[in-house]
Parts: structure tokens; sequence; C-alpha cells
């Protein structure tokens, strides 16, 4: 078992190259507290770990504004199980939340990937979904349209223009993918 915690965001961000890369360009500032646990069992390697963001300033272009003020915590659970095939390894999502003010997303599930023989070039979204081989995975969300998401996910404004979306909205998705 390996547990590890961080309190200092722009810390972390400084000693990782590849973050540092990743988040150039974008504001990330102030403090945020982290951890993570590994934990290795009979059949699966189990990873969890949960980020607390509420005191962090992140401006990620038009995407995300978010000032010190605003809530935003992640938790996840996932099992890296063994693969069934020998070219793919399945990755069991026990429990995904976010949460940003008083919105809410969870996802339960699993994927399957199979990836590339070597990972030097995976780096973007759209790498990672050209390995995904099979899925299955359940998101719920309570969306709480008020002025706080508006203001923090200023990407959303075309769509409330649009739609004159106002207060809760809860969504429910299922997602299935076989090759």
């Amino acid at each position: 078992r390996v547990r590890a915690e961080a309190t200092d965001l722009e810390r972390v961000v400084s000693l990782s190259p590849l973050l540092t890369e990743r988040l150039q360009g974008y504001g990330v500032s102030a403090a945020a507290t982290a951890a993570l646990e590994v934990t290795t069992q009979a059949e699966a390697v189990r990873i969890g770990g949960d980020v607390d963001l509420t005191a962090a300033s992140l401006q990620w272009g038009r995407l995300l504004d978010k000032s010190p003020d605003v809530p935003m915590q992640v938790a996840m659970t996932l099992d890296v199980l063994p693969p069934q095939r020998r070219d793919a390894v399945r990755l069991q999502l026990d429990h995904f939340e976010a949460r940003l003010g008083d919105s809410v997303t969870q996802a339960t599930g699993w994927v399957e990937l199979a990836p590339p023989a070597s990972l030097s070039g995976v780096g973007s979204v759209g790498q990672v979904l050209a390995m995904l081989s099979e899925a299955r995975l359940s998101v719920k969300s309570r969306l709480d349209h008020g002025a706080l998401l508006r203001r923090t996910l200023p990407w959303l404004e075309p769509l409330y223009e649009r739609c004159a979306i106002e207060g809760p909205t809860r969504l429910a998705a299922d997602f299935k993918r076989r090759m």
C-alpha cells in the first residue's frame, strides 16, 4: 500500500515536466489538497484518490474560469484488472464523483484499453480514445444552472443563450462500446 498527499498544487505541477508542458498557458494558482492511494490486491491493483481544488484558482481558456471561492472536489476509486486478452487491460471504475459548487457528476463502469506497443506518443484525449476497445459506463449528473456554474464554465454560455436553461437539471446516460 502506498499513500501520498499533497497540499501545494503549484509545487506539484512544477515537479512534473509533463504537467508543466500540458498546463502551459493555463492559470493554476493557490492551494489544493490531494491524496492518492495504491493498493495491490490478489486480483487487481486498486487506485483511489481525491482532490479538493476549492482554494485553487484555475483558468483553462473558455473551458474553465474557477475562482478560489468556488467549491470543487474530485474523488475516484478504480481497479486495474489483469488482462482478459493479451493486448488489453480492464479498468473497473467503482466510484467517480466530481463536484463543482452545488453540481455533482457521478460515474461507474469499466473500460478496456488496448494500448499500443509504445506509450510514448500517448498524450491527447483522441489518442487515449483510440485505445478504447470496449466500455460500459453509467454517468449521472445533477447540475445547478445558476450564476456560479455560468461564471465557472464559460463554454456553456451559448447553450444558456439558445435554450434559456436555469435551475437544476438531472442527466443520466449509459455508454457502451464493443469492438
